[in-house]
């Protein structure tokens, strides 16, 4: 992406959650309870940042710039993705897990490894590609 749309997202690893439901089923006082298990929040160009500190210097080109609300608000009405962006701006997902953690002893991993591991799934499974040859110094 040439530029990255300004939205806070919450985020959830898989492994977090499919943790989480495992953990409720074990514990007999979580029985019709709902849990929240994000695991905090980031602005879009927060994960840029992380992703272009850990794969910008392997040769993946990755844009922090941030785009304007108004362009995404000018596509909305041409662009399916646009307008969903344009729903969502300005909306912080600022939820907390603290039920998760203190009634299942849920412990999500941390959002920095969560958003490399997915970067790296991504890559080996050839979704993602670097823009130029990668040249390793033995």
């Amino acid at each position: 992406m040439p530029a990255i749309p300004p939205l806070h997202l919450a985020f959830t690893d898989v492994r977090d959650l499919a943790a989480a439901h495992r953990l409720a089923l074990e514990v007999p006082e979580a029985t019709g309870n709902r849990y929240i298990c994000a695991n905090g929040h980031l602005p879009m160009t927060g994960i840029a940042e992380i992703l272009k500190q850990e794969y910008g210097p392997r040769g993946y080109k990755i844009s922090t710039r941030p785009l304007p609300s108004w362009i995404v608000r000018v596509a909305a009405p041409f662009n399916g993705e646009a307008k969903l962006g344009a729903e969502m701006l300005g909306v912080k997902h600022d939820v907390s897990s603290e039920k998760a953690v203190r009634e299942l002893g849920w412990t999500p991993r941390p959002l920095r490894q969560s958003i490399i591991d997915t970067a790296e799934s991504l890559i080996s499974a050839g979704i993602v590609r670097p823009r130029k040859p990668v040249t390793v110094a033995r």
